[in-house]
């Protein structure tokens, strides 16, 4: 099944001089399939079909999805309904179909490590008339300049969050990048301050000379998740036995090791044994040498 896009439209750019927005027709695709899809369903043990979850009020009786309310906690125990004018202001947000460039920030000043979803952008074929030359003018500008479209609320579906977006240019074409507000960066994390020994680096190098130190390729790796998954199906599918489960092995959590160690250790057996030290020789026995000399 070809890839379903996540958002169709125009994005455009205010060149200098120009009153007229230049449309650049886009199709936005997500870089990575969700995993949702993989999560068995719960059948119930009898008719083994799809159960239903049903909503229990606070005493005990069924609530109709369709009649909840949506609510905050105002404080302990204590919910609030936003209804009326008040959720007005955050629903009926549509889909926007064009997006306007709010500025072009340089690549290097986007923390990238922030970035929600990951999108591949192709020019939308779907355009009546609209070839590939506007994406070939924002990716070869993008590339040359370093810089990237910065896109504030972009709601790619109805009622969705008006997100940021940022686009750049890579040797294999346009990405995007749904960045995090600063409110959502997580504040509260365990600090970590580096610092650099570049004399632990060059150790750290030699020693791990027993790796794989070629560059990272997906394709050699394989979601063995996935293919036992598929096997449990098909097995389920045949009727056959089902038989033992696997045995998983959990290894106990153990003793962090001391790494500086461990480092100075592996360099260490890598050099080979140490060549033994030659016998000192002491004062009286050369004086001895002497009077025989």
């Amino acid at each position: 099944m070809p890839a379903r896009s996540t958002w169709r439209g125009a994005v455009n750019i205010h060149f200098a001089d120009t009153p007229i927005p230049i449309p650049v027709p886009v199709a936005i695709y997500t870089a990575v399939k969700s995993r949702r899809g993989e999560s068995f369903k719960m059948l119930d043990p009898v008719n083994k079909m799809p159960v239903s979850q049903r909503l229990h009020a606070i005493d005990d009786t069924i609530v109709e999805r369709s009649a909840t309310l949506k609510g905050v906690e105002a404080g302990p125990g204590n919910w609030v309904a936003v209804e009326g004018d008040a959720l007005s202001l955050i629903e009926g947000v549509g889909r926007s179909t064009k997006v306007e460039v709010e500025r072009f920030a340089d690549v290097d000043s986007i923390d990238f490590g922030r970035t929600i979803e990951h999108y591949v952008i192709t020019p939308d074929e779907k355009v009546s008339g609209s070839d590939s030359s506007a994406v070939q003018v924002l990716w070869n500008g993008l590339r040359a300049s370093r810089r990237a479209a910065i896109i504030t609320n972009w709601a790619p579906r109805a009622n969705s969050k008006p997100s940021i977006l940022a686009i750049t240019a890579t040797e294999n074409g346009l990405e995007g990048h749904l960045l995090a507000y600063e409110r959502e960066y997580q504040t509260d994390v365990p600090s970590f301050t580096p610092d650099v020994r570049e004399k632990i680096g060059e150790m750290f190098e030699r020693a791990i000379r027993n790796y794989n130190l070629d560059d990272f390729d997906p394709s050699a790796y394989v979601d063995t998740h996935a293919e036992r998954r598929q096997q449990a199906i098909d097995l389920a599918l045949s009727g056959a036995p089902l038989g033992e489960a696997l045995a998983t092995s959990v290894q106990a959590a153990t003793e962090s090791p001391d790494l500086m160690a461990a480092l100075e250790a592996s360099l260490a057996a890598a050099a080979g044994p140490a060549e033994p030290a030659k016998p000192k020789r002491t004062r009286a026995k050369k004086v001895t040498e002497e009077v025989e000399a």
